[in-house]
């Protein structure tokens, strides 16, 4: 049986504390509400697809908030364990959607709710359910004014300033101008209302990444439950509207633009929907925070120190550096036409295991799948594959540098004369590797590396997608450097099919034949330094659709039934982006 959980919180907080985060075109409401939700989907296994290939887990957090006298809520974030919900919910819509872990269970009347981000506890619930119908104000947040979003992109050379040259625009998502229907409403499958008396809620361990311990709970308003189960089918139900009754009308438009934002005045909110700037390991924190100010800004010396940075640093790490020879034919057609193919037909995997950064408050591994190229005039790679598991960046390099990052999980077993990788996604392993490792010590040494990503702008429905082709260069660090045993070196791509509707994404499969040039094992630093955009990538979407497992502007439902065809090959998957 397939089921989706919701279950929703309202409380009063300090209306200060709300009127401090809210960014221009932003005024207070004349109620200083927080809203808190958390939600489950969970298909049986033979019905789980691209879009929730297991258990989905979300949390949003939202405070009240107006626009030029009409009321709505404003996104303080949106964590959620799940690929698909958070890539298509930030670059198709403009939720401050982020990676995060969401736990739900429900045992007879009793719910339990938590967040966890970033090995941080952020906040809890507990409750009891009763029979009795939730008013509608206090239904989950797809309904009632609707919540405003700004949509914006990083700037990839931050010694500029935070912001891209593009512009920043504030948006509403869902809602209408007439709001919340004022009666209640009964009937089969609708929310239902929980005893405030024995409902336990709080905020554990303080995050300036993840600032909701701001809106301290004054009092407690209403907690609303709603679980639905229904038959096999590919996607959850949702709740249809009854002509004539009171909540028809409560869902508006999907997106609704309402005005372009000062870029000047909106720098310091830049951060909004991102990470706070992290050194370290530790997150850039304010003086004086929570109580008297906020994370959701950045002060005009943290504004002044971003800008001054030097690189972004992972460091210490554990590398593995694997550079493979593939036939000239499947090397050209890995590369968008501004990339030269260069005189090698190479790609080059690099399997880190980051100890402490500026990306992550947490150690990391992730994958990286290069196509060695020309752009600009210089040696390049391309960066044609991104897994990053636990921890680990899938935001900011994926909009601000255009990497086609992807959560998934890594595996790095290295040992003083063996290494073992290995990559996996979406439920099917994407790469292995094993190797023997030459007792022999190589010199040390330092690798310049200039890497391409596609960086897509915000996307519009009314207008064509538009996209950069960003040039970042990386210094890598390599000490303590051995080799494989030549002859020793055992690679494998797995092609296996993914279980249910979920496809068979992330390709690396079809860079075979291929030929192991070299394998390296070392430890060291990785030095990102600020990037440049070397213009408008036109007709990218045939050389974008990686980053969406090859279903990017196609036919939903009909891929759902067919798997996914995600390919690196661009020929394949004209037909179906529409572009051919």
């Amino acid at each position: 049986m397939n089921k989706a959980i919701r279950l929703n919180l309202r409380y009063r907080t300090d209306p200060e504390h709300i009127r401090r985060v809210l960014p221009p075109l932003l005024e207070p409401d004349d109620e200083a509400v927080v809203l808190v939700d958390y939600a489950l989907i969970d298909l049986e296994e033979a019905f789980r697809n691209i879009f929730v290939p297991g258990p989905y887990y979300e949390s949003g957090f939202h405070v009240s908030a107006k626009y030029r006298g009409k009321r709505g809520v404003f996104q303080i974030g949106m964590p959620l364990n799940h690929d698909w919900g958070r890539t298509m919910g930030r670059e198709y819509v403009g939720y401050h959607k982020k990676d995060g872990k969401v736990e739900i269970e429900v045992e007879g009347d009793t719910v339990r709710a938590c967040l966890w981000r970033r090995g941080a506890l952020i906040h809890r619930i507990e409750s009891v359910i009763t029979n009795k119908p939730a008013h509608p104000l206090n239904w989950f947040r797809e309904f009632g004014y609707g919540a405003f979003l700004y949509r914006f992109r990083l700037n990839s050379d931050w010694r500029q300033g935070p912001l891209s040259n593009g512009p920043v625009e504030l948006w509403r998502l869902g809602g209408n101008d007439h709001g919340y229907p004022t009666e209640i409403i009964t009937g089969d499958s609708l929310p239902f209302a929980c005893d405030l008396k024995l409902t336990k809620f709080e905020f554990v361990d303080p995050s300036p990444l993840d600032p909701c311990c701001e809106f301290p709970p004054l009092e407690l308003l209403a907690v609303t439950y709603h679980g639905v189960f229904w038959e096999k089918q590919l996607l959850p139900p949702r709740i249809p509207a009854r002509p004539g009754s009171a909540e028809e009308g409560m869902v508006g438009p999907d997106s609704v633009f309402l005005e372009a934002v000062d870029k000047t005045a909106f720098e310091p909110w830049t951060f909004i929907g991102h990470d706070r700037p992290i050194t370290k390991g530790k997150p850039w924190c304010p003086a004086g925070w929570p109580d008297s100010t906020t994370a959701m800004k950045l002060t005009p010396q943290e504004l002044q120190d971003y800008r001054s940075r030097q690189c972004i640093s992972l460091a210490p790490v554990n590398l593995i550096d694997i550079e493979m020879e593939v036939t000239p034919e499947n090397h050209a057609r890995t590369l968008p036409p501004q990339c030269k193919r260069g005189d090698r037909p190479v790609v080059r995997i690099l399997a880190v295991q980051v100890g402490a950064s500026d990306i992550s408050t947490l150690p990391f591994n992730e994958l990286w799948l290069f196509s060695r190229c020309e752009a600009d005039g210089k040696p390049a790679y391309y960066a044609l594959s991104h897994i990053v598991d636990g921890g680990g960046d899938v935001i900011y390099g994926r909009e601000t540098l255009g990497y086609p990052s992807k959560m998934g999980t890594v595996e790095l077993k290295l040992e003083k004369n063996s290494i073992a990788v290995c990559g996996r996604r979406l439920d099917r392993d994407v790469f292995h590797c094993a190797a023997t490792i030459s007792p022999k010590a190589k010199p040390s040494r330092k690798d310049e590396l200039v890497v391409l990503g596609i960086q897509m702008h915000p996307f519009k429905t009314e207008q064509a997608p538009y996209a950069e082709l960003i040039l970042q260069p990386w210094e890598v660090h390599c000490g303590n450097l051995h080799g494989a045993v030549a002859g020793d070196v055992k690679i494998d791509f797995p092609d296996s099919q993914s279980p249910g509707f979920i496809g068979r994404p992330d390709p690396w499969f079809e860079l075979q034949p291929c030929r192991v040039i070299r394998l390296n094992m070392s430890q060291g630093e990785i030095y990102r330094k600020p990037a440049e955009s070397l213009g408008a990538l036109p007709n990218f979407l045939p050389y974008y659709i990686e980053r969406y497992d090859g279903i990017f502007g196609a036919n939903l439902d009909k891929l759902i039934l067919e798997g996914s065809k995600a390919s690196f090959f661009v020929d394949k998957n004209l037909k179906t982006l529409g572009v051919a």
